[in-house]
């Protein structure tokens, strides 16, 4: 496969900022309406390759392993305490690894459609309200 630097400074961008796909490819110089659907570099071969060059799985478990026994530490006026938390850093940057790789389950979008609870009489005074209002627009 051919190098594509673009997607490869994406990849590299997404790494060293997580956080917003979308922006990681403008910033590698894609274009607004690709930008704006990430899932459709994302799902590409492009994308995948380079993921398991750069954030290869066992990479991924190897740090995951490390981060598990990870806790966070604080100083409060002069003394060290140790805390039982994961650090908030291991979280996320697990998280983003998992995600990339496509390994959690797609968010589920409840999508309300009013339409299709309407009668057919509530469909016909509607389509009429809106044909009046065009009407209205128009003239």
């Amino acid at each position: 496969m051919a190098r594509n630097l673009r997607a490869e400074k994406a990849v590299k961008n997404i790494m060293e900022n997580p956080g917003s796909v979308s922006q990681a490819m403008r910033n590698a110089g894609y274009g607004e309406g690709y930008a704006k659907n990430p899932q459709e570099f994302v799902a590409t071969k492009t994308f995948k390759a380079l993921l398991d060059r750069y954030l290869p799985e066992d990479k991924i478990a190897e740090v995951h392993a490390k981060f598990l026994e990870k806790r966070e530490t604080a100083a409060f006026e002069g003394e060290i305490i140790k805390g039982d938390q994961l650090h908030p850093d291991a979280l996320k940057a697990v998280e983003m690894a998992y995600k990339l790789r496509g390994s959690f389950a797609p968010e589920k979008l409840e999508i309300s459609d009013p339409v299709s609870r309407m009668s057919d009489e509530e469909l016909d005074k509607e389509l009429a309200r809106l044909e009046k209002d065009q009407e209205r627009d128009d003239g």
